[in-house]
């Protein structure tokens, strides 16, 4: 590509310099140099795109034999001394990018670890809150029964409370009025032993059948 551009600066110069040292018409010649130009661009395009497809097959070879190389692999051909260079190039290239590629595939695997550490500890702590939920709820389940059993005795007791305030009741007043029944017999059996010690006896009678 740098030839052939040397190359048409050079061709221009030529036919600047016959032109002037010649007098001739320009017009014609610049045509001339025009079509040359792009005749010259033509061709250092096709030569730039040969160059490009060379380079590109010349790097899948080098890669491919240093890919075999590292399998243990000889290749089957060499390449010329003058691909040493750019084979240096590929290899160091390929080993920095087998040096990114483990870096990275180790990374992952260090995140994939530490995702499975998670994910497991996430678990643990799940087991571990359904396990605290589940003895929240039994615990829930024996005070709400010891509630019930608490109101259930409180009724009991205040049942039993007025059963007995009312059995006293009954009681006292049995007692009241076995008490006020001994103290009239006793009036009575006073008043009949007076009636009997003078001799009353009608009078005693009396009393009784009035009783």
């Amino acid at each position: 590509m740098n030839l052939l551009r040397a190359v048409r600066e050079s061709e221009r110069k030529m036919a600047v310099h016959f032109i002037e040292r010649d007098g001739k018409d320009s017009a014609g010649i610049e045509a001339l140099l025009e079509e040359k130009d792009q005749e010259l661009h033509l061709k250092d395009e096709l030569v730039v795109e040969h160059a490009s497809k060379m380079q590109f097959m010349a790097k899948v070879c080098i890669r491919l034999k240093v890919q075999l190389e590292r399998l243990g692999i000889t290749p089957c051909c060499q390449l010329p001394d003058s691909y040493k260079e750019l084979m240096e190039q590929e290899r160091l290239e390929m080993e920095d990018q087998i040096s990114v590629q483990s870096d990275l595939e180790e990374q992952l695997r260090l995140e994939a670890e530490e995702k499975q550490r998670l994910k497991k500890m996430l678990r643990s702590m799940q087991d571990e809150r359904e396990r605290d939920s589940a003895v929240i709820r039994c615990v829930q389940e024996r005070c709400r029964e010891a509630q019930e059993k608490e109101v259930y005795i409180s009724e009991a007791l205040s049942r039993v409370a007025r059963e007995r305030s009312q059995k006293e009741k009954v009681l006292e007043e049995t007692l009241r009025t076995a008490a006020m029944d001994l103290m009239y017999y006793k009036e009575q059996l006073s008043q009949a032993k007076e009636l009997e010690n003078s001799g009353g006896v009608g009078r005693l009678l009396r009393l009784i059948f009035r009783r």
